[in-house]
């Protein structure tokens, strides 16, 4: 794949869905969790609720406070997907320093996984919208039905 005026990150998960569509793309531990079609339509799902009803715009940042799990991936593609640039975050950091991380990076929205859910809500950042668990009913309503192109990007935006 060359890289484009047009080009995204995101592209590279969308060529391996149409290449190989029934493929293990994530496995949590020996139990493979997705094809790449599947994640792939995960994705563009996440992108569209996080674009469309979350409200985010390009370059908007998305901070992921998490473990080490499948949601991590697609929430990390969705935000490319959707133009906006994640942030990942250690997830043994102090309190202090993820307060200093989501206040600085300008997160609007944080994803967690259940053990630094409180961490996360404890936090004062202004610009943070909601802190979402990544295990939870509310995540999976965010991965809906309506899917969303790649947004187009170019080189100098931030990922």
């Amino acid at each position: 794949m060359t890289w484009t005026e047009s080009s995204n990150v995101a592209q590279l998960l969308l060529r391996s869905a149409r290449r190989h569509p029934r493929r293990p793309a994530l496995a949590l531990g020996p139990r493979v969790v997705a094809d790449y079609a599947g994640l792939a339509r995960r994705v563009a799902s996440l992108a569209w609720t996080l674009r469309h009803r979350v409200g985010l715009t390009g370059g908007d940042r998305v901070a992921l406070f998490m473990a080490n799990c499948p949601q991590y991936v697609e929430i990390m593609c969705a935000c490319w997907h959707a133009g906006l640039a994640a942030v990942p975050v250690n997830a043994k950091l102090h309190p202090k320093e993820l307060e200093y991380i989501l206040q600085n990076s300008g997160a609007r929205l944080c994803f967690v996984t259940p053990a630094y859910d409180t961490g996360a809500r404890s936090v004062a950042a202004p610009a943070l919208l909601d802190v979402v668990d990544a295990r939870s009913a509310a995540y999976e309503r965010l991965v809906g039905d309506e899917a969303m192109e790649i947004a187009p990007r170019v080189p100098e935006d931030v990922a």
